[in-house]
């Protein structure tokens, strides 16, 4: 799945709004694609497993880690919409596998990156494309956009990044 620029830059006041429900484990690792910037892959940045089998939405960050998270999500993704490339459009396989690693919370096996990069398709080895969790995370944006100003949520296949 590639992201089509989009034609206008996103409104951040609605974008600040969708960022209060992201899933804050798939938030860091955008961020870390969209700047490059390791610390995103670290402490205090890094999710907690949660327990059970249930969504780890959270992230089981402290409030103020995860309002510093959404602030500069927000800031990153206007840039993106704005015509800033991605630093780290697709990740080599160390980088996808450690990706996984941290957004799951526990070490993900090296069988599990070749299954995922298998599961993105050929699509994935382009360099100018950028996807995974910006397409995801937009994609949610979009739909809870939705959800706000209607109620409802729309199917993604209803989105441009569906």
């Amino acid at each position: 799945m590639s992201i089509t620029k989009p034609d206008r830059a996103i409104d951040e006041a609605r974008l600040k709004q969708a960022l209060r429900v992201a899933n804050m484990p798939t938030l860091t690792m955008v961020l870390f694609q969209l700047t490059g910037d390791q610390r995103w892959l670290e402490d205090p940045y890094r999710p907690q497993r949660a327990s059970g089998l249930g969504p780890n939405d959270s992230g089981g960050f402290p409030d103020e880690v995860a309002e510093e998270i959404r602030r500069y999500a927000a800031s990153a993704i206007t840039a993106w919409s704005w015509g800033r490339p991605p630093a780290v459009p697709i990740p080599n396989r160390e980088q996808l596998r450690r990706m996984l690693s941290i957004c799951m919370a526990e070490e993900i096996p090296a069988e599990y990156e070749r299954g995922m990069r298998e599961e993105m398709g050929l699509a994935w080895t382009r360099n100018d494309l950028f996807r995974i969790g910006a397409s995801a995370l937009l994609t949610d944006i979009e739909r809870q956009l939705e959800h706000w100003a209607t109620g409802r949520y729309s199917a993604s296949y209803r989105h441009a990044m569906g």
